[in-house]
C-alpha cells in the first residue's frame, strides 16, 4: 500500500484503504445488499446513470447495475461487514 493509503485496484481505479475489492465474498454482498435497501446512508448508484436502479452486490463479483453494463469493484468496508447497522444517524 502507498503513503496515501491508496492501492490501485485491477482495472486501474485508485481505491483509498478502508475499502474492500471485489470479488465479493457471500457475506459481504448479504451486507451490502442490505446497506442499500436500509434507507440509513446514500445507497450505491450507478456511474453512468443515477437514475438507474440502485446496483446490486454479486457474489465471486462486484457492484452491478441493474439497468446498464456498469460495474463497480470496490465498497467501504464498513459497508460491507454489517458494522454499519451501529453507525445509523452517522454521516456517510
Amino acid at each position: 500500500m502507498s503513503e496515501d493509503r491508496t492501492v490501485r485496484a485491477p482495472d486501474g481505479t485508485l481505491v483509498t484503504a478502508g475499502m474492500v475489492l471485489a470479488p465479493f465474498t457471500l457475506d459481504q454482498s448479504l451486507s451490502l445488499n442490505a446497506w442499500q435497501v436500509a434507507g440509513f446512508f446514500h445507497p450505491y448508484t450507478c456511474g453512468n446513470d443515477s437514475g438507474h436502479g440502485l446496483l446490486m452486490a454479486t457474489v465471486g463479483a462486484g457492484w452491478q447495475c441493474p439497468d446498464c453494463d456498469y460495474t463497480q469493484n470496490y465498497a467501504l468496508a464498513w459497508s460491507a461487514d454489517w458494522s454499519w447497522r451501529d453507525r445509523q444517524g452517522a454521516p456517510c
